[in-house]
């Protein structure tokens, strides 16, 4: 009996560590409201088909915090790497990523992310290891992308619903991308062995006592690119 609501449609209620903090919150959720409520629609959905409790509560707590890391930086939107430290997209953690929104059918998120990498490739094939970018380069990023387009593409042909996402022209571009980045990174390498600089792969190590950066060739950047040659074919 705190207050009275006289013809309202809609409340919202939001909190904060501050007022300011809250209003933000509630501003979000009102102008965003349908979305929200599409994406709890989904999980409803989903919860009907989880039958044991233990996969069921693992299974929505999974989907909640991807869901709160998809984000937007400027007008780009993607996966965050990781609250409350990473509020950058990490290359490769965002394109890993890419799978949970796979198994969770949001196939235009996948596109859009998918596609803002494919037009960041530099003159060498490569992509920095962030966005918004840093100096220090990612080994693995353009393999992983093209990894994930394959992932993208194969999946939207076997439900047959490929031309819902990729046009052909769209097909032709990723393709013609795909074949200069194959063709650029073997004319940089030793006799087809793709070479990375110091600390620009996954499982480099920086502390004195046991560094290794991980400069040379490395088996999974080999793994990625022949990869990338599987799809090109």
């Amino acid at each position: 009996d705190a207050f009275t609501l006289k013809n309202v449609s809609q409340c919202i209620f939001a909190y904060g560590t501050n007022l300011s903090e809250a209003l933000k919150t509630a501003d979000d959720v009102y102008k965003n409201y349908e979305v929200y409520k599409k994406q709890q629609e989904k999980l409803d959905f989903h919860m009907k088909f989880t039958f044991k409790k233990e996969a069921h509560t693992a299974f929505l707590c999974a989907q909640h915090s991807l869901n709160h890391l998809i984000q937007k930086i400027d007008d780009r939107e993607g996966i965050y790497a990781g609250f409350y430290w990473f509020h950058q997209f990490w290359t490769r953690d965002e394109l890993f990523s890419l799978t949970a929104l796979l198994s969770t059918k949001k196939y235009a998120l996948v596109k859009k992310i998918l596609f803002a990498y494919l037009n960041r490739l530099d003159e060498h094939g490569k992509l920095p290891n962030r966005f918004p970018a840093a100096e220090l380069g990612c080994a693995d990023g353009t393999g992983l992308l093209f990894k994930r387009f394959y992932d993208f593409f194969s999946l939207l042909e076997k439900k047959r619903i490929r031309k819902q996402y990729i046009s052909d022209d769209e097909l032709r571009f990723l393709k013609a991308k795909l074949e200069n980045v194959c063709f650029t990174m073997l004319k940089e390498s030793d006799k087809g062995i793709i070479l990375n600089k110091t600390n620009e792969t996954w499982m480099d190590a920086s502390k004195k006592e046991m560094y290794d950066g991980r400069d040379g060739a490395r088996i999974e950047i080999q793994a990625l690119q022949l990869s990338m040659y599987a799809f090109l074919r």
